[in-house]
């Protein structure tokens, strides 16, 4: 599987040429074993790949389903624990995929912007990270990519907050009252990364 070959080859290479800087890596422990939501922001496509290569936990995305319209596509992707999303509609199959990747104890990652942001400032987030945080009762990590991160002469950072548990978004009222309480936590937790990066 391409992941096996990223962690175990490509990830020792990575850190000892480009020597990432990673703040809050202490964070990490609560997701060292069980079901975890990573969330982040979104700039690049290279995003998904630096925090493989960064986190302690193989970690399954959702990406636009045009990415798997022709068989290389499909074959790297899913080799990279990547599954299909319509954008473009509500997609229910691919939410209980996330379901399922959850309920095996394993770790999801997820961009709640929904798409690339071409600003400098994050995007308003969708809902779709709260919804499975709230449905699977699971602790969600939020991390955040500075906007220069990938620029050739400097060293990469990632910025890990406190981990969010469940206890923590246990909100009373209506589950979609909920689920935007939880969007709008989400939001908080990475703009505080966000300026601590000094974004």
């Amino acid at each position: 599987m391409l992941y096996y070959i990223l962690r175990f080859l490509v990830q020792p290479l990575y850190w000892l040429v480009r020597m990432p800087k990673v703040y809050g890596i202490k964070n990490t422990k609560a997701i060292l074993k069980g079901s975890a939501i990573v969330i982040c922001n979104h700039r690049t496509m290279k995003d998904p790949v630096f925090l493989a290569c960064i986190l302690p936990r193989f970690i399954h995305f959702m990406a636009k389903k045009e990415l798997f319209d022709t068989w290389i596509g499909k074959w790297f992707f899913r080799g990279f624990l990547v599954f299909p999303v319509d954008r473009g509609n509500a997609d229910m199959k691919s939410m209980k995929k996330a379901m399922e990747v959850l309920k095996e104890n394993r770790v999801f990652g997820i961009f709640p912007e929904g798409k690339r942001c071409v600003t400098d400032e994050t995007d308003a987030f969708e809902k779709g990270a709260a919804f499975l945080a709230i449905k699977a009762q699971v602790p969600i990590l939020p991390t955040y990519i500075p906007k220069d991160n990938f620029k050739l002469f400097k060293r990469p950072r990632l910025y890990i907050g406190d981990v969010i548990t469940p206890e923590e978004y246990a909100f009373e009222g209506s589950k979609s009252a909920a689920i935007n309480r939880l969007t709008a936590l989400f939001e908080e937790r990475v703009d505080e990364l966000r300026e601590l990066a000094g974004d």
